[in-house]
């Protein structure tokens, strides 16, 4: 053989022994996410979960439980959440039975460096309707890794009755009344239908949801003989550390009379008076005997 051919030999050789030496690369860490009631959380699909309005969170009922995978020893994992948005660290916190107080549980932002568990769980909750985010930033040597993901809440239970317009103070025989009104959860957040366990008297219509103009909606029909009351009632029941319930309303309306009645008298009035006044001018003009008569 040749020196060329030899030299062209082993070069390629040790070419080749570089490349089987050479380190397989790293896989970047990567953030999963799981107990969403919807959504994959992106910014055009929020990731969706029921607020934690009895104050308590659980892992299977109203938080998102996240998992950074892929980190190595020495990685730094550093969690940020924006808005209502906090997140809740903890191996015991993320057990299918642990119950955390809202209150205390959260936090805004969390830093962790990884030593032997080359993975990480947390939970996410959140207790707005409005979005937030979930940003997870790993570093290492040689490499930042960012992940965002956005996280908005679920109405809880309906909590109080609020803005009620249009019941009037007087209303005449039979009359009725458009009547609006709102429902919100324990955190203010509206709640978008009509509560299930709402009840109300029996001079209000059928309740429905008006999507456009964002309330509850119903028709007052007056009582035939007297004042009456208007009530409505969510059902809701106390939570621990927040204020009581607000959660029913009570009206009363006074009586006005029959309307049909006075509606009646008005149109006789109006008929005696276009009467008067055509004698009235009959008289000024001398072709009726009589004295003019008073309008009513």
């Amino acid at each position: 053989m040749s020196k060329k051919l030899i030299a062209v030999a082993s070069a390629a050789a040790l070419a080749l022994s570089a490349l089987v030496a050479m380190p397989a690369a790293a896989a970047e860490p990567t953030v999963t996410l799981v107990g969403q009631a919807a959504g994959t959380g992106t910014s055009s699909s929020n990731a969706t979960i029921r607020v934690p309005d009895s104050n308590s969170v659980t892992r299977t009922g109203n938080a998102i439980e996240f998992t950074v995978t892929n980190l190595e020893t020495g990685d730094v994992v550093r969690i940020t959440t924006s808005g209502s948005v906090k997140a809740i660290d903890s191996a015991v916190d993320v057990a299918n039975s642990a119950v955390l107080d809202v209150t205390t549980a959260h936090k805004s932002s969390l830093e962790k460096t990884r030593s032997t568990n080359l993975s990480l769980v947390f939970m996410v909750q959140t207790t707005t309707t409005t979005a937030g985010t979930v940003v997870v930033s790993v570093t290492r040597t040689g490499l930042t890794s960012t992940s965002t993901t956005y996280v908005k809440g679920v109405a809880g239970d309906p909590y109080k009755i609020t803005d009620v317009v249009g019941v009037p103070t007087t209303m005449a025989n039979l009359a009725t009344a458009a009547v609006t009104f709102k429902a919100t959860d324990v955190f203010g957040n509206l709640v978008e239908s009509v509560p299930t366990g709402l009840t109300k008297s029996a001079n209000l219509g059928t309740v429905t949801w008006d999507s456009s103009a964002k309330v509850l909606k119903s028709t007052l029909t007056a009582a035939t003989s007297s004042a009456f009351t208007v009530t409505l009632d969510l059902g809701a029941t106390d939570v621990r550390g927040f204020a009581d319930a607000t959660d029913s309303y009570v009206g009363v309306v006074n009586f006005a009379g029959n309307a049909s009645l006075a509606t009646q008298v008005a149109s006789l009035i109006s008929d005696y008076n276009a009467l008067a006044k055509k004698w009235n001018k009959n008289v000024a003009a001398r072709t009726a005997p009589k004295k003019k008569v008073a309008l009513k």
